[in-house]
């Protein structure tokens, strides 16, 4: 339970770090550039999936080891229905929640997104653990006690 725990810990700062690099793209074009809140959403989520990818394979789920290409195929694929996912849900918040900054209700939709699909996906498919690498792990680990 400790190790689903601390995993789930992990994804929420790999989280913030590329909600932090959406907001600060989203500001950027929105409030700098002038882009419009639909159009500066696009950029600003392919920004903040490079740091989910990059922060999940190395420090969420540790794993580096398995096929860098196998996982980024994977992630992609799967991505690009967060992707959509995000954009509509912004598009339907955006509209419903005029009362705060566009800024701030990007962060509803994607926590939606990510509590409710992006997770279970990038643990349960994306960053598994094939059967092979986790008996690596496991002798790793066992011999490095001793």
């Amino acid at each position: 339970m400790t190790t689903r725990a601390a995993r789930f810990v992990r994804a929420l700062v790999v989280g913030a770090c590329a909600t932090g690099s959406d907001l600060a793209m989203f500001a950027l074009l929105h409030r700098l550039a002038h882009v419009s809140p639909e159009w500066a959403r696009p950029p600003a989520l392919a920004t903040g999936a490079l740091v989910q990818f990059v922060g999940n394979r190395v420090f969420t789920f540790r794993a580096t080891a398995g096929d860098v290409k196998r996982h980024a195929r994977l992630f992609l694929t799967y991505e690009l229905g967060a992707y959509l996912a995000n954009i509509v849900i912004f598009r339907y918040l955006v509209k419903w929640i005029t009362i705060v900054p566009p800024e701030i209700v990007t962060f509803l939709g994607t926590f939606l997104v990510f509590a409710f699909y992006s997770y279970p996906v990038r643990r349960l498919v994306i960053f598994r653990l094939l059967k092979d690498e986790e008996a690596r792990r496991r002798e790793h680990r066992l011999s490095s006690r001793s």
